[in-house]
This record gives C-alpha cells, sequence and structure tokens, in this order.
C-alpha cells in the first residue's frame, strides 16, 4: 500500500529533495580566498625575510601588485559568474595560477626549514648527511626562473579581465568580527527537541505491540523529507526507559547476535528501493524472537512502502507554536528576543514559510542569531529564496542562503568537508589541523596561534547550525554534519573536490581534494585513472574503506609518485606493513594520518625529512617503535602515537619546540617519557592514556607554562606525586619548594584510571586552582579527598565518576554551572538535595546530575 505524504509541508517540499543539489547552485572558485591567502603570505615577516635573503623582493613586489589589482574585482566576478561562461573559464585560470604561485612561495619555506633544522646547535655530521644539502645557487636560479614563470602567467590572465568590464568592491572586514563572538548552540540535548512528544508517544506505543500479522518482526517506516527530523526521534525513541525495559536488546545498526531475543533494530536513512535485497536482509532477521521491531527512516516513500508490515509513520512538520519556538531559540540568547517584540513579529512571518521543517528553523534563526536590525530580519523574510524553494521543492535555497551569507574565509573551511563521507564524525582538533594544512585560518594578528583561530572557525559554524550529534569523550569533542548540508559542501566544491565511488567516475578539471571510497583496485579498472592530467595538482589524498590486498597498495604507490604537491595524505586504516617511499619526497605535506594501521611495525626514517609536516597521526597498535630522528621534524604541531617502546627517551621529542597536541596512547611498555619535556613551551595539550606500565610523569612537567589540557586514563602505576627521568632515577614532589616551582596553569583537567591516587597533588594546582575551567575525575577507587583550604575559582564544570572514597568536594566553587556525580556513595549522600549536610554548597549550580537523575535546583 503506497503511503502519501499529506503533512503542512507536503504543499511546500511535496517530495523528498533531489539526491544531489539543484543545478543552478553553481559551484565555488575560492579564486577571492586564494587571491587573498597569497597576498597575506608575502606582507608576513618570513617571507619578507625569505625575499631579502634569495633577492627576490622585486618579483615578490610584482607579484603582489598584480595579485592586489585582481582582488580587487573578485568578489563582484565570483558573484556573477553563473552568468558568463568567459568569466568562469577566467575565474578557473587565475585559481590554477594562484595555486601554482604558492606551490612556488612553498618550496622558499621548505628551503628555509631545511636551512633552520641545519643549523640546530649539537648537530653533528650525521645530520648533514641525513638533510642532503642543495645548491644555494642553482636553487636561486631555479626559483628565479619559475618566479618569472609565475609573474608572466598572471600578468597574461590580469589583462584578460579588462574584457569583462568588472567593478572594483572592498571585502568589508567588519564581516570578520561579527562571527566571533558569537555563542554556539552546539550541545543542544536530544531532550531539548521540540514538538516531538506526540510522535514519540505514538510511535513507542505502536512498537509495545506484539504483529497481528503472522509475522515474527514488524517493520515501522518513519517517512518525511530531509531535515524534517527522522533521525532525531529515532533516537528519541531508541534512548527512551520503556523502550529498553521491553527489548532484550537494541541495536541502532544490524549486528549478528539476536538468537532469539526481542530486539529493536534502528535502520537510519535507506534509499535502496531493490525489494530482492530486502527480502535478502529479512531472511537474516527473523531470528530474533517474536515481537521484535524494526523502524526504518527515510525520504522514500518507495523504501516504506516496500519494508513496511504495519502503518507507515508520516513525519509532519512541527506545529507553528513550536516552530517559532525552536526558530527563536537559535536566533537569539536566552530572553533576548522578549526585548524586540519587532523581531519576534517578523520571526513569526519566516515561521510560516519555513512548514515546521526543523533544519530550515535552526538553519534560519542560526543566521540571524544576535541580529537585532529589522533590515536583517526582513532581508531573510522577502528573500527570493522562498520562490527556489518552490520551485526545487526542496530546502536547498535555506540552505544556501545560510552559505552565502558566510564570511568569505569560511566558506572554503565549510566546503572542503565535503572530501569527506557523509556521517563521517570529525573530531575537533584533527579537523582544525586539516584545515591548517591547507592555510585556510586567517587572523589579523600574525603571531596568534592557528589553533585558537580554527577553534573560533568551529564555534563561529556550530553557531550557524552547520554540525550537529556533538559528543565529548576525555577532552575530545567530535561532531557529524547533517546529510543536505554534506550534500550542500558537495554542490559549492565540485569544481575543488571530488569523491570516486568508481573508476569510471569523470572527475571535474582543477580538482584539488579527492577521497577514494570502497574501491576495489584491479589493475585494469584503475590503470587509465592515473592517465588524468588533472590529477598531478592534488593536494588532498584520502582512501575511506580502503580493501587489502597487494593491487590497492601498488596502486596507492603510483598515486604518490603522481601527487607531488600534496599537503594532506590520508591513509587512515591502510595496510601496509612498510610506507611507501615515496611518501618521504612529498616536499610540501603538512599533514598525515597513518591511524588504525594494524600491520606497520616500524615509522621510517624518511618521515622526519619532511620539512612542512606539522600532524602526524600514528594510533596503530603494531609500532614496535618510533624513528630516532624525530628531533629533526621541528615544524610538527600535532602528534599522536602508539608504540611498544619502553622509554621515549632516545626519539628527541624534548626538541620538538612547535608542539601544540601531544598525545600519547596504547603504549602498553611505556614506563618512563623522556626528559626535557620543559623545552616544549608551546605544548597546550598533552593526552596520555592506556599506558599501563607508566610510573611517573617527567622530570620538568611542572614548567610547561603553556599546557592548557591535560588528560591521564588508565595508567595504573602511575605515582601523580613523583617524577622520573628516564633512567628512573626521581623523587617525592609533593614538597612545599615544589608547589612554589610549579607553573601550571591548566584550564581542563582529566583523571581517570589511576588507582594510586590518593589526593589530587597539590603541585598540579599551585597556579591551575584559579584557571581550571573543567576538572573531571573517574574510577579511581582510592582517591579521598582534595587538597585542603583549594579554592577552585574558576570551575565551571565537575564530574566525578566512580570514586566510591571520595568524601567531600571543594568549598569554594562560585562559578560552578555543571555538576555530574555518578557511582560515588559518600558523596551522594553527601550533597543529596533532600538531606545532605552540603547540598547548599553546590546548589548554585544551573545543572547538576546525580546517579543519572537530573536535579533542579530551587535557587
Amino acid at each position: 500500500m503506497s503511503h502519501k505524504l499529506s503533512s503542512p509541508s507536503a504543499s511546500l517540499f511535496p517530495f523528498p529533495p533531489p539526491s544531489s543539489p539543484p543545478q543552478k547552485f553553481m559551484a565555488e572558485t575560492f579564486a577571492f580566498n586564494i587571491v587573498e591567502k597569497l597576498i597575506e603570505k608575502l606582507a608576513t615577516v618570513a617571507y619578507q625575510e625569505i625575499s631579502l635573503a634569495w633577492g627576490v623582493q622585486t618579483d615578490f613586489q610584482r607579484l603582489n601588485d598584480i595579485l592586489t589589482t585582481v582582488k580587487d574585482v573578485l568578489l563582484d566576478t565570483e558573484e556573477n559568474v553563473a552568468q558568463n561562461n568567459q568569466q568562469r573559464n577566467w575565474l578557473q585560470k587565475l585559481k590554477d595560477a594562484c595555486y601554482g604561485a604558492e606551490d612556488v612561495l612553498d618550496e622558499f619555506q621548505i628551503e628555509a626549514l631545511r636551512k633552520q633544522v641545519l643549523k640546530q646547535r649539537s648537530i653533528g655530521k650525521k645530520v648533514h648527511s641525513f638533510f642532503s644539502s642543495s645548491n644555494p645557487v642553482a636553487f636561486r636560479f631555479r626559483m628565479a626562473h619559475k618566479i618569472k614563470k609565475v609573474t608572466e602567467r598572471f600578468g597574461e590572465i590580469a589583462a584578460l579581465k579588462a574584457n569583462f568590464h568588472l567593478a572594483g568592491r572592498h571585502y568589508d572586514t567588519r564581516y570578520l568580527v561579527t562571527g566571533l563572538d558569537r555563542e554556539t548552540h552546539s550541545f543542544v540535548q536530544a531532550a531539548d527537541i521540540i514538538g516531538r512528544d506526540e510522535d514519540k508517544e505514538k510511535i513507542i506505543k505502536t512498537l509495545m505491540q506484539d504483529p497481528t500479522d503472522g509475522e515474527g518482526i514488524s517493520v515501522l517506516p518513519i517517512v518525511g523529507i530531509g531535515g524534517l527530523g527522522k533521525t532525531a526521534l529515532a533516537k528519541l525513541v531508541y534512548n527512551d526507559e520503556c523502550v529498553d525495559r521491553h527489548f532484550e536488546l537494541k541495536m541502532w545498526v544490524f549486528r549478528d547476535c539476536l538468537d532469539e531475543k526481542k530486539y529493536l533494530l534502528i535502520l537510519d536513512d535507506l534509499w535502496n528501493e531493490d525489494h530482492i535485497k530486502w527480502d535478502e536482509l529479512k531472511q537474516l532477521l527473523v531470528q530474533g524472537a517474536k515481537g521484535s521491531q524494526i523502524v526504518v527512516t527515510t525520504r522514500s516513500s518507495q523504501v516504506a512502502e516496500i519494508m513496511s508490515t504495519i502503518s507507515t509513520h508520516n513525519l509532519q512538520g512541527l506545529p507553528e507554536k513550536e516552530s517559532l519556538c525552536l526558530f527563536l531559540q537559535f536566533a537569539s540568547k536566552k530572553g533576548e528576543i522578549n526585548q524586540h517584540q519587532n523581531l519576534v513579529k517578523i520571526g513569526e512571518e519566516i515561521v510560516k514559510k519555513c512548514s515546521g521543517v526543523p533544519l530550515v528553523l535552526k538553519t534560519l534563526g542560526s543566521l540571524l542569531l544576535s541580529k537585532t536590525s529589522e533590515d536583517d530580519w526582513e532581508f531573510v523574510r522577502d528573500s527570493e529564496m522562498w520562490k527556489l524553494v518552490q520551485e526545487e521543492k526542496s530546502i536547498f535555497p535555506v540552505l544556501k542562503l545560510s552559505y552565502d551569507q558566510l564570511p568569505p574565509y569560511l566558506k572554503p573551511c565549510f566546503a572542503y568537508l565535503s572530501v569527506f563521507p557523509k556521517d563521517y564524525e570529525f573530531d575537533q582538533m584533527a579537523l582544525i589541523h586539516f584545515w591548517m594544512a591547507h592555510d585556510l585560518l586567517h587572523s589579523s594578528n600574525e603571531n596568534e596561534d592557528a589553533e585558537d583561530i580554527g577553534e573560533r572557525y568551529l564555534n563561529d559554524l556550530s553557531s550557524r547550525s552547520f554540525f550537529q550529534d556533538f559528543a565529548q569523550s576525555l577532552s575530545f569533542q567530535s561532531f557529524k554534519m547533517h546529510d543536505l548540508l554534506h550534500d550542500l559542501a558537495l554542490s559549492v566544491a565540485k569544481n575543488e573536490c571530488s569523491t570516486v565511488n568508481c573508476f569510471k567516475q569523470i572527475i571535474a578539471p582543477g580538482i584539488r581534494h579527492l577521497c577514494l571510497d570502497s574501491l576495489d583496485f584491479f589493475e585494469e579498472q584503475s590503470s587509465g585513472f592515473l592517465d588524468v592530467d588533472t590529477l598531478g595538482h592534488l593536494r588532498t589524498f584520502r582512501l575511506e574503506n580502503m580493501k587489502e590486498g597487494s593491487n590497492s597498495e601498488s596502486f596507492i604507490k603510483k598515486c604518490l609518485s603522481r601527487f607531488q604537491n600534496l599537503r594532506v595524505l590520508d591513509l587512515q586504516g591502510s595496510s601496509f606493513e612498510v610506507l611507501p617511499k615515496r611518501v618521504g619526497r612529498l616536499k610540501h605535506l603538512r599533514y598525515l594520518d597513518l591511524n588504525d594501521n594494524s600491520k606497520i611495525k616500524k615509522l621510517p626514517n624518511f618521515v622526519c625529512k619532511l620539512p612542512c609536516l606539522q600532524t602526524l597521526l600514528l594510533y596503530c597498535e603494531g609500532i614496535e617503535e618510533l624513528p630516532k630522528n624525530m628531533r629533526y621534524m621541528i615544524n610538527l604541531r600535532m602528534l599522536v602515537i602508539s608504540t611498544k617502546q619502553r622509554s621515549l627517551s632516545k626519539n628527541g621529542f624534548e626538541n620538538l619546540k612547535s608542539l601544540r597536541h601531544l598525545m600519547i596512547g596504547n603504549c602498553k611498555n611505556l614506563e618512563y617519557l623522556f626528559d626535557g619535556i620543559q623545552n616544549l613551551k608551546s605544548l597546550h595539550a598533552l593526552i596520555i592514556s592506556g599506558c599501563k606500565n607508566l610510573i611517573s610523569m617527567p622530570q620538568g612537567f611542572e614548567a610547561l607554562i603553556a599546557l592548557k589540557v591535560l588528560v591521564i586514563w588508565e595508567c595504573e602505576k602511575l605515582h601523580l606525586n613523583m617524577t622520573l627521568g628516564s633512567e628512573g632515577r626521581g623523587k617525592e614532589d609533593d614538597s612545599q619548594d615544589y608547589h612554589i616551582a610549579s607553573r601550571l596553569r591548566l584550564q581542563e583537567l582529566v583523571i581517570g584510571g589511576v588507582p594510586k591516587l590518593e589526593v589530587l597533588p597539590e603541585w598540579l594546582l599551585v597556579e591551575s586552582a584559579n584557571t581550571l575551567r573543567v576538572l573531571a575525575l573517574g574510577e579511581c577507587e582510592n582517591l579521598t579527598k582534595f587538597p585542603e583550604r583549594q579554592n577552585f575559582t574558576s570551575l565551571e564544570g565537575l564530574g566525578i565518576t566512580d570514586c566510591p572514597n571520595l568524601s567531600s568536594l571543594p568549598e569554594r566553587m562560585q562559578c560552578l554551572k555543571q555538576l555530574v556525580i555518578e557511582r560515588c556513595p559518600i558523596l551522594i549522600e553527601r550533597y543529596n538535595p533532600e538531606n545532605g549536610e552540603d547540598w547548599a554548597k553546590i546548589s548554585h549550580a544551573s545543572r547538576i546530575r546525580i546517579d543519572g537523575n537530573e536535579i533542579t535546583s530551587n535557587k
């Protein structure tokens, strides 16, 4: 039986959105961003020094003059490019020339980094043989020739702009400021989902009923257009307590473990309309007990018709009242909208056009966040996009409007995410370094850390509802993109980024970022793929779901021989036993991901010769030994490692003075870290996890003046009141002199799985007690108390789990906003809201959860 959509939204969006965005949405060229990036690069102190050192000041100045002239007309050109093929071709040539110029400029930086390594003190002859020296005269001659070609090419392209009668227009720098102080709605909880209680109860009631049609299992489809909240509704149902009690087993995706149990299975976002494949899957599912239920979310009524055994739940748009509530929740900070009733009236008119679609309401609300001008709100209300919405029968014009309102520096940051697959779980720090590898992070302050800039960019995109499904684990934040926003990213980046699922797929000329997903690397299929000339200029090369075998490894080696300009190489989950030597020749490489490679046992020394490498992800269980020459990786900013070594003292970690983020994980044999850790004066985050034999923190640790985040997890033998050198010589450090010497000013501290911990060491808290914003303690069964007379004056979030002997919390935590206490019987009794003797000391916190129960304070 066919089920037609009968929701209010059907009048505006009567059909599911197309699988790809409408063709009238032109892809971005990002030429403005690339030109601006080159101008900024030429203006830096580093490049001014380079131009003097190599005698190329005149060449650099000429290049800067041409770029500045072109930049003035670029915004006007890019906005009108859809109407003029000649302009589009001109922009493509300009973009290609910019990329070529950047490659040339980067060669000067590479040479400067190589010389910097050679000039390091205490470097013997081995270094000179390790880093082959280049002939300065030959280098200058070669680079002078390249710069001449670049400037000539730009001169020809710049001359052509006169044909287009373009208007100069300067980018309004005020736009740079508006996004920086926006508050994010990133952490909207599932419990805060508005207007879906009735749908939830209806579905749960259906799931509680045994099938009446003789079938052992029932299939309930939830059908609705993209952005309507099908997945969010399925999650509400999945996490409900009644559902927990009713089903012995719950699965979000299928697992072969049914065994006559009554189960609930969620199949999210299905598109396959093949009867035969569904019948095959159904045969696997019937082994569950009678009364088992399957919930399917889909945009396709055809899928629902094929799969359903009971009546389909057609998800409708939110009612108008709930729609307005959701819209205003994202459009204003708490309570502020009440001061602007004129905006509320305009908001009501906007909401009527949204047809109750949550993604549209959130997107447009976020677009207007903190804007109090009627003009801004009326611009959205009266936008031409509403006409497109009805013509295209999709919500893409709404999402495109939100994208169009991004400042230019954020647009490529969003668009480049299309090189990752749908439903990809982004790690915050890894994504920031991905952007950094492509020089997408800009600030008027040349001395500002790129990581801090990247965090602001993330917050800005989050506040505009470009991300969802935020999760926190230890100090790591992860998130995802909605499928429709991913489609939008694919649309605007289709001239820059491509994901290939089949070797016959046509790749647009000028592609710089490529992902190969789930491919079979048979010789006859893949050979022609590498003949495409356009791939020689790739800057990102990623592999998803790579299949093991000699064919795939051979293919990747051929790729690496062609892709000489790579900035990002992602071989996560690959099956190399030995890393291809070609990796060592990628002189532009800044980001190398080798995580989850179970076969590789040793990282070759040539990785240490990559002069520009900023990010190295090497979380591989099989690594037996790290390279000896890591001390020469002076540009490294993020390092994630796993190794079977007992000590890291011979790898030269103390020389990695650019390092900001260091994670040492799953090093089961590790007993000692390394001496000289105090030299890492730029280190912001240190995560030590799963190092079960680690005995102590290294001497000098207390001098890490830039350290903001410290995570120590599952280190069973760690004694935090002792520091040891690499040879095991150490001392107890819980002394008054040591307390005074400690210069740590932590903002986040997470300690868990450290059974030797009895009292939080005072040396950790001398300065940090005044700077800590987040403190989490877990699985410390012998922890009994906090240091006496220690006030946490800045602490906003405190989490204590599985610390059964901890008897009290710090006395003064006046800034506390969130408190979680789980499985800590003494604390729970003492801080119980009903009769706890110290409840008053924590009752001012706005959010309190004790043993899974949310507690509302009366204050």
